[in-house]
C-alpha cells in the first residue's frame, strides 16, 4: 500500500494505492485498454482520472468514510490540477507492492519465448508445418 495526497478544488483528497484501487483499475484497463492507456501504454487522461478514483474510495473504504468525489471531479483535476502534485501521486502508485508485482509480470510475459506457430497446410489437412515453411502440394 502506497498513500498519497492531491489538491482537488481546494480540499485535501487521500489517495491510498492498496489492493482495492489495484484490482479496480486493472478492471477497468482490461475492459477498456485503449481509453486507459495510449499506444506507448502510458496513462492517458482518463486512465489517470480512474486512477485516481479508484484510490480516493481504497482510502476511504479502509477507513469507512463516505465517498463524496465522482471520476468528473478526478477527470477535471488531471486536465487542470498541479503537475507536481499528480506526479507525486503517480509515483506513489509506480511504487506499490501491486504496481511492482504486476509490472514484475509484465515483464516475465514478455521475456517468455514465443511458441512456434503452426498451421495446416491446405493440400495435407493431416500434415502440420511452421508457418515459416511453405507449404508444399503433394500433387506435383
Amino acid at each position: 500500500m502506497s498513500l498519497s495526497k492531491i489538491t482537488v478544488n481546494g480540499e485535501t483528497v487521500n489517495l491510498e494505492f492498496g489492493y482495492a484501487a489495484h484490482a479496480g483499475f486493472i478492471q477497468g484497463v482490461v475492459k477498456y485498454p485503449t481509453k486507459f492507456l495510449n499506444e506507448k501504454s502510458e496513462l492517458t487522461g482518463y486512465g489517470c482520472a480512474r486512477l485516481f478514483l479508484c484510490a480516493y474510495e481504497n482510502y476511504c473504504m479502509n477507513r469507512d468514510l463516505d465517498v463524496i468525489h465522482t471520476f468528473d471531479t478526478f477527470l477535471q483535476y488531471v486536465t487542470e490540477g498541479n503537475d507536481e502534485e499528480k506526479a507525486s501521486a503517480i509515483n506513489a502508485w509506480s511504487v506499490s507492492t501491486h504496481t511492482k508485482k504486476m509490472i514484475a509480470d509484465a515483464e516475465k510475459k514478455s521475456q517468455a519465448q514465443p511458441l512456434e506457430t503452426t498451421t495446416l497446410s491446405p493440400s495435407e489437412p493431416s500434415t502440420l508445418t511452421t508457418l515459416s515453411e511453405p507449404a508444399t502440394d503433394s500433387s506435383e
